[in-house]
């Protein structure tokens, strides 16, 4: 079953701009490729359902999951060890016909940099820059997991994505 798509968009250099969040259910069309249960591939948003379709249809992704575990960071705001779970950990061959693995967030490019300082402190730009900096601490976290594996560590935003589900790195 197709759902419509309820939200504005705008198209930027052929990548498109969300202004609100989408959430549902991802059908596998290769379910044998997915790592967990393949009858709850949830996504939190539509750059996460076409990252999905992308793993699941190309070919030089041979596994994949979505939030595949957790990872502890410190969380500056509640002062204490929290739980991260990346969006997505693939395992694919590269151009040379080896195996890579990579673990992956999708996050609107706005949540990867930092706010810039205003004189009014409105809650928009305090929840900026709490979000940027839960974030930060999520990522260095996540960095030092992959360095630890020798895995590559990705973000991905709407950036990197074309309207059509193809990456843009």
């Amino acid at each position: 079953m197709i759902f419509p798509l309820y939200f504005d968009h705008i198209y930027i250099n052929n990548c498109m701009k969300l202004h609100k969040t989408y959430k549902g259910k991802y059908k596998l069309k290769n379910p044998e490729k997915y790592v967990g249960d393949k009858d709850n591939v949830v996504y939190r948003s539509l750059w996460e359902r076409r990252m999905m379709s992308y793993f699941d249809q190309t070919d030089s992704v041979i596994r994949w999951a979505s939030e595949p575990f957790p990872i502890p960071y410190y969380n500056n705001i509640k002062g204490r060890i929290a739980r991260y779970f990346p969006d997505f950990l693939i395992q694919s061959i590269d151009k040379n016909g080896h195996k890579q693995t990579t673990l992956i967030e999708v996050k609107p490019y706005s949540e990867t940099i930092e706010p810039r300082k205003r004189k009014r402190q409105t809650k928009k730009y305090l929840r900026e820059v709490l979000t940027y900096d839960i974030n930060r601490s999520k990522w260095e976290s996540a960095k030092q997991y992959c360095e630890k594996k020798n895995w590559q560590w990705l973000i991905i935003t709407e950036k990197d994505v074309n309207f059509n589900g193809s990456l843009c790195i």
